[in-house]
């Protein structure tokens, strides 16, 4: 399904932010709910893949992934980097 391609979703933002300059920041709601198998879909490959094709495109955009506090901990336990 090619919605699901949030590698390619990464390029695409990352070239309406180059456009648009106003666009600053992308935002997963729910992300801690979609690393956990067996639903996860999120590793840390599909991760770096999403940011580098945002970047690659437009340095200076954000990525921000809704953490929640309550299930935190296994998330920065797989992504260290992740707050960085």
């Amino acid at each position: 399904m090619w919605g699901r391609d949030y590698a390619a979703w990464g390029t695409v933002i990352g070239k309406l932010a180059a456009l648009f300059p106003h666009l600053v920041a992308i935002e997963i709601d729910d992300f801690t709910h979609d690393v956990a198998p067996p639903y996860g879909m999120f590793s840390p490959e599909l991760l770096a893949n999403i940011v580098n094709n945002l970047h690659t495109q437009s340095p200076t955009l954000n990525f921000i992934p809704n953490v929640y506090y309550s299930e935190e901990a296994p998330v920065f336990v797989e992504w260290p980097d992740l707050s960085l």
